[in-house]
């Protein structure tokens, strides 16, 4: 289980399991919610609803209009604010190899908060996107016995957004 956004601290985590017999989750940002307008998007949910593109000079899976445009993206966590994703994950998903799927800001949020308060560790907000879907997959039994998620940088840097949330 891993927090994506361009892709690469998923990657790191899911590369030593691509060939083994386990389940691979790249969590996106579902920001406020999974709508799209001709302008923008409310989320970073690139694998979840994006179309093949080109974004920076790679193909991959992007967040765009009709025309080709990149949309802007949404989320509360700068790391996973972005309206692509490398290939190497786009194609996992297109293969079925991983499993996108995404946790909302305010879910993300409750998860960061969980973390701090239960096992006092200032996650990335990041990464509680990826503690947040485990928290909602875990009660519907998609989880195995032993789930590993990758929590990849530090809260620190967080701490002002998640103070100005609470206001």
């Amino acid at each position: 289980m891993a927090c994506t956004g361009g892709g690469s601290n998923a990657m790191g985590i899911f590369h030593p399991f691509i060939e083994e017999d386990v389940d691979l989750f790249a969590v996106e940002a579902g920001g406020s919610g999974m709508k799209v307008t001709d302008k923008e998007a409310l989320h970073s949910a690139t694998l979840c609803s994006g179309e093949e593109g080109i974004l920076h000079g790679m193909h991959t899976k992007v967040l765009q209009n009709k025309y080709g445009q990149i949309l802007e993206s949404s989320s509360i966590a700068a790391g996973l604010d972005y309206a692509g994703v490398g290939p190497e994950l786009a194609y996992l998903a297109d293969t079925g190899r991983l499993k996108p799927c995404n946790s909302m800001d305010a879910e993300a949020l409750d998860a960061f908060n969980d973390l701090c308060r239960l096992e006092g560790i200032i996650p990335a907000l990041e990464s509680s996107h990826a503690v947040a879907y485990v928290k909602k997959a875990a009660s519907t039994g998609e989880l195995g016995d032993v789930v590993v998620i990758n929590l990849s940088g530090r809260g620190d840097k967080d701490l002002e957004t998640v103070m100005g949330m609470r206001k």
